[in-house]
């Protein structure tokens, strides 16, 4: 009998590179250049495109006249086996398939995701992506994207948050989440403490007006010392915000 043959001729740098992937949804070459503290984007740049011309990242180019998004990867169906085979989660996996034909909107989101990722990076952070948090079988249905574990001194607890990117929607959508997020918590989730809700929005007003009504709304439920609810904006966070 043959020897099984090994999975992939992967590199231990190029399945790393498809884990991120995996752990972002997508990627692009200065963001990862950013996330691994390179001072030149040019090699990420490379072993990307090596793993597009092998087959395990799809290329997504926005081709709307002057866009300068840059080429942004996502796992193509060839990888899907090599990551199950490290043990992957298996729901996650199987979104992975429509990674080919998924709205631009949904990309330029999983990248800002990305840069919120990079930007937040700290020692007393535990940052957990999307497809990571599917290891926790309590949280949320969709998962926020981002779960954060603020580690403090001995002996105390960890602040705990939900992070969820608004952006770019209508308010009537972020209000939809949150009623979401707390019938979560009335129902569901198995600890009196739950994470505070970080919500990122769009521009101030829409935090500020945001907050008002996430405060009235917990008052009136009588729940405003059980959920907390946190405003910022994504420019805030980009240019240093802290927890």
């Amino acid at each position: 009998m043959k020897p099984p043959t090994k999975h992939n001729t992967l590199n231990d740098k190029q399945l790393y590179i498809l884990k991120l992937a995996y752990k972002f949804r997508f990627i692009t070459a200065p963001l990862l250049a950013e996330y691994k503290d390179l001072k030149s984007r040019h090699s990420m740049y490379m072993t990307l495109e090596l793993l597009a011309k092998q087959g395990y990242l799809l290329r997504r180019k926005d081709n709307t006249p002057f866009s300068n998004k840059g080429i942004r990867y996502g796992l193509a169906p060839k990888a899907l086996p090599i990551l199950r085979a490290e043990g992957l989660d298996e729901q996650v996996l199987h979104t992975m398939y429509r990674n080919k034909t998924v709205l631009e909107e949904f990309i330029d989101h999983q990248t800002t995701v990305l840069k919120l990722y990079i930007a937040l990076r700290d020692p007393k952070l535990h940052i957990f992506s999307k497809t990571e948090q599917y290891v926790f079988e309590d949280f949320p249905q969709p998962r926020s994207d981002l779960f954060i574990r603020h580690i403090k001194p001995l002996k105390s607890k960890p602040n705990l948050y939900f992070l969820e990117l608004y952006h770019d929607q209508p308010l009537f959508i972020i209000k939809k989440r949150l009623k979401a997020l707390i019938a979560h918590y009335d129902t569901e989730w198995p600890d009196p403490n739950y994470p505070t809700l970080l919500y990122v929005l769009a521009d101030e007003r829409t935090a500020k007006n945001f907050q008002k009504y996430a405060d009235s709304l917990l008052e009136d439920m009588g729940m405003e010392e059980e959920i907390g609810v946190l405003t910022t904006t994504l420019t805030e966070l980009l240019n240093g915000g802290n927890l």
